[in-house]
């Protein structure tokens, strides 16, 4: 901005300025009677500015002028452009602009939003996003939020909802609770709140049990069964995972459940000396033969000291 001065005697006044300079420019006296207000207003410094300009000469005569300099300042986006929200549950975010000038900002929003979830425009260079999201619900939502206060420029942000499945709690149960190696057992799982699909995985531990892998849950119950013949010798604790489903978050049983097995009895193979694996209600049952042909064996023997 160049300030000039004419009709002026003795020529060339010197220039002086009085007030707040937006920040990031300056004032300079150029010594001809002119002055040059220049420089690049700094972000934020918007706004109207009130100036005042003397002249005076060297006889010691002034005036002044009064000048209003008014910088344009397009909105700037504050807060996170990424924000998450959960499944199920109230969500509210705001949108807030700063450093408008003029500060009439409207703000608008393109692209698809969670279900469940509105746009309000607040009036006052801020916005919100707030609902309830629908459960069930899940995903990445990028929307493009619009700035514009006035001066034909427009400013626009993308901001990213992420929605995470609803949290869920898994419970597992075993039938029979304590067997002989090899025998089968049957495990209950249980997912609450029940999803709307997914599978579970047995571990035990940390090692996924034959025939209880990537089990479908059903979104009816949120139950899930498996039954295995596969579980070592010993005291086995089994835990499961739920792997998630759209809207439902992964879970892992805090506890698993022990299912005591039974290891395999050795008795010789008659004839041979080689040991024979025997499972123990095998041998219960060999051992009531015995027991029974003995008592036969000694009748015989009475009976015939009688005769």
């Amino acid at each position: 901005i160049q300030i000039t001065t004419a009709l002026s005697y003795p020529k060339n006044p010197a220039l002086t300025e009085l007030g707040t300079l937006p920040q990031g420019l300056s004032f300079t006296d150029n010594g001809n009677g002119t002055a040059t207000l220049a420089g690049t207003p700094a972000a934020g410094a918007g706004g109207t500015y009130t100036l005042t300009f003397t002249a005076t000469s060297t006889t010691g005569f002034s005036t002044t002028q009064t000048f209003k300099l008014t910088v344009h300042a397009l909105p700037v986006f504050t807060g996170a452009a990424t924000v998450q929200g959960t499944s199920d549950r109230k969500f509210t975010y705001t949108i807030s602009t700063s450093d408008a000038f003029p500060s009439n900002v409207t703000l608008t929003e393109l692209g698809q939003l969670p279900s469940g979830t509105s746009f309000t425009d607040n009036g006052n260079g801020t916005a919100t996003i707030a609902g309830t999201i629908r459960k069930g619900t899940s995903g990445t939502y990028p929307v493009t939020i619009t700035a514009d206060n006035g001066l034909g420029t427009t400013v626009s942000e993308t901001l990213t909802l992420t929605i995470v499945g609803e949290p869920t709690t898994i419970s597992i149960s075993a039938i029979p609770p304590s067997v002989p190696a090899g025998s089968p057992v049957t495990f209950t799982i249980t997912v609450t709140p029940a999803p709307s699909g997914g599978t579970v995985t047995l571990y035990d531990p940390g090692v996924p049990v034959a025939g209880c892998i990537n089990i479908p849950v059903n979104p009816t119950t949120g139950i899930a069964t498996c039954t295995t013949t596969s579980l070592a010798a010993g005291s086995d604790v089994v835990t499961a995972t739920f792997n998630g489903s759209t809207g439902y978050a992964s879970a892992t049983t805090a506890l698993g459940v022990t299912v005591a097995v039974q290891a395999a009895s050795i008795v010789p193979v008659p004839g041979t000396g080689s040991p024979l694996p025997v499972l123990p209600s095998l041998l219960s049952l060999l051992s009531g033969v015995a027991l029974l042909m003995g008592r036969r064996w000694l009748s015989r023997q009475e009976a015939h000291h009688r005769q």
